[in-house]
């Protein structure tokens, strides 16, 4: 079989659906489905598959393709890395051509030197060098099947055990060297980099081992934790440790919980809590909060209820508020990580905790009293400045005015009028700066709506200065050639009355006219196999994949096909009587043209025939949508703007 025979088997039986599932929750939206986009952030869902079809669109950012594509894109892969992976899923073996043999291959040596290391780990534990990690662990709490599920393993207390187990399977130092398994020694040669240490397996989405995080086991050592360094594989800011166990349950509940350590996550797993992850101990980053959101509409961030606890919410608060997602806090009892918490307060204690969660606002607005709550009465004035800059941001009145007097009533503390005071104080302060921000629009909230919004306006917007394209144009033709990908009835009344010069947008033009040979050719209607023919052509094949997509309601476009095609060729006709128009003047004005003339007189009637009879010239014409152009009112000079000299014929 050839490498497009493979490549079409590999797309025919791959499941689209549930490769996409394992990046982001998809829900049932008609025939399709559809989810916030996983490339880029989005609050509401715009990104759409296609299951029968194979395809993917996001109408936000304007990603689209098939598995291959999909999985190139999210996991940063060559094509010839996306087709292995994808044909082990279905089941096929992947040969490339000698060409793409030469890819770099270091994903993959990574990957296997990584799950050799996971491997080696697990049979450490269960060995007689492990015997005090099981120890530690059972004293934990952690199960068998935690470890089996988890993959924990122990790094023995040997300068090279891993070493040459890596090498008895083909891993040179160096290539272990690059994975941060071992580390050059100053006298060459490698030794581990993880040494008597309780291990655990980070892993992808997909459940591949990309690094690890150890434990240390003696009691003298100052790193507590350490984990891989970044890799080809491993990037920290992008990883979030356990979600690919924990996905399916996070997807269920539309709700992640987020842990510091890699216990944590265990411990709450073992506890029925499955719809948690980790951080891996690093700074919260924007990646880590696109990721999550991909899978589910809040994320819940487990903080201790002390000031360290409350100090590293508040460093990241500003990264949460920009967040796909609704991100809240909830606080433990002062002292208490997340395992120790579910082991002393159980299961329903910690969900208690998780249904005090505090939204963000609410959470700052609480560290603010406890920081200022014993200050004197200027002390008290910063904080009510500190409290209106957050309020400000409340854009909805009556949750501010709920915010306002929950902090007053806080304030108070029982007193009625240190409580009135405050909430006095500030409603006043919020006065002078919330009618600021009142009759302020979010840029785009008149544009065109519909599947393509975001490219018709855009694209309209330039033509309509450069070419006199009207509005509303490239939104009906999106319609109607997406109407024609869909229905053959559609398609065939269109290919009988408009050319492909007919329609304004060049990608439009391209992608008609394939479509008109493809119905020309007596082959049954195949607009599917049409679309995935264009894929490789860049543009032509971005706008086919668009229009495929596109949610349209075929029998109402039959309705108005008539009446859009009627409007195409008028503008069209439009067109080519200005061109003609311009033309003219210039000749009259270079006294090469007389009004006596043949050419003057058939440009004369088809003035006539286009505007109506008495008509031998005009300022400006109206367009089947509407003013073409320069505004309807502007009387600037132009050809479309000149009105041709009266003959005298009947004066």
């Amino acid at each position: 079989m050839d490498t497009n025979s493979i490549r079409d088997e590999i797309k025919h039986r791959a499941d689209i659906v549930a490769l996409v599932s394992r990046y982001v929750t998809l829900q049932r939206a008609g025939h399709r489905m559809r989810a916030r986009c996983p490339f880029h952030e989005e609050s509401q869902p715009s990104f759409y598959v296609d299951p029968a079809a194979g395809f993917y669109k996001c109408f936000g950012c304007g990603a689209g393709g098939d598995v291959f594509s999909f999985l190139m894109q999210i996991e940063g892969l060559s094509f010839p890395e996306a087709a292995e992976r994808l044909a082990e899923m279905v089941g096929l073996s992947w040969r490339p051509d000698p060409a793409a043999k030469k890819v770099s291959s270091q994903r993959d040596v990574v990957r296997r030197a990584n799950q050799y290391a996971a491997d080696f780990f697990l049979r450490s534990l269960r060995g007689k060098a492990g015997y005090a990690a099981r120890q530690y662990l059972a004293e934990r709490g952690i199960t068998e099947q935690s470890v089996e599920q988890f993959g924990v393993g122990y790094a023995p207390n040997s300068w090279d055990a891993l070493l040459r187990t890596l090498a008895g399977k083909g891993i040179s130092g160096e290539v272990a060297s690059r994975c941060g398994l071992v580390k050059p020694r100053d006298a060459g040669g490698f030794y581990d980099t993880f040494r008597n240490r309780i291990m655990f397996p980070i892993r992808d989405v997909s459940g591949q081992v990309i690094g690890f995080g150890g434990r240390t086991m003696d009691p003298e050592e100052q790193a507590k934790y350490i984990n891989s360094p970044e890799t080809v594989l491993f990037k920290k800011s992008r990883t979030v440790y356990g979600l690919d166990i924990a996905r399916q349950a996070v997807s269920r509940a539309n709700l992640v919980i987020v842990v510091e350590g890699y216990t944590d996550v265990i411990s709450l797993h073992q506890a029925g809590i499955r719809n948690v992850v980790a951080c891996l101990g690093t700074a919260t980053t924007a990646d880590h909060l696109q990721l999550l959101s991909r899978y589910a509409d809040e994320i819940v961030f487990v903080y201790d209820a002390d000031a360290a606890g409350m100090a590293a919410a508040l460093r990241h608060v500003e990264t949460f508020e920009k967040a796909p997602a609704d991100v809240k806090i909830a606080l433990l009892p002062t002292g208490l990580d997340p395992d120790e918490a579910v082991r002393s307060m159980g299961v329903e204690g910690f969900q208690r905790v998780l249904a005090d969660r505090l939204s963000l606002i609410e959470y700052q607005l609480r560290a603010i009293h406890q920081q200022y709550q014993n200050h004197s009465g200027a002390d008290r004035a910063a904080a009510a400045r500190e409290i209106v800059k957050i309020l400000v941001k409340v854009t909805d009145v009556a949750r501010r005015e709920a915010f306002v007097a929950m902090v007053a009533d806080w304030w108070g503390q029982g007193n009625p009028g240190r409580t009135e005071a405050m909430e006095r104080v500030l409603t006043e302060q919020l006065a002078k700066l919330v009618p600021a921000r009142r009759g302020r629009h979010r840029y785009g909230a008149g544009r065109l709506r519909g599947s393509s919004s975001d490219r018709d306006y855009i694209t309209e917007a330039v033509m309509r200065v450069a070419e006199g394209v009207p509005v509303g144009c490239l939104k009906m033709e999106t319609s109607m050639l997406a109407a024609a990908l869909a229905d053959e009835q559609i398609a065939r009344q269109l290919s009988e009355a408009l050319e492909p010069a007919d329609l304004v947008d060049v990608c439009d033009r391209a992608i008609y006219s394939r479509l008109l040979e493809h119905l020309a050719s007596g082959e049954p209607f195949g607009p599917q196999e049409l679309v995935n023919q264009m894929q490789d052509e860049p543009d032509i094949g971005d706008r086919a994949l668009e229009l495929w997509m596109c949610e349209v309601d075929c029998s109402l476009e039959r309705k108005v096909l008539e009446a859009n095609i009627a409007n195409f060729k008028r503008h069209r006709a439009l067109q080519e009587w200005e061109q003609q128009q311009k033309m003219i003047i210039e000749a009259l004005e270079r006294g090469e043209l007389s009004p006596d003339s043949s050419e003057y007189q058939d440009h004369k009637q088809r003035t006539a025939e286009l505007f109506g009879p008495g008509r031998s010239g005009f300022y400006r014409h109206e367009s089947p949508w509407g003013a073409v152009g320069r505004g309807a009112d502007d009387s600037s000079g132009g050809a479309a703007g000149e009105q041709l000299p009266e003959d005298n014929e009947g004066s």
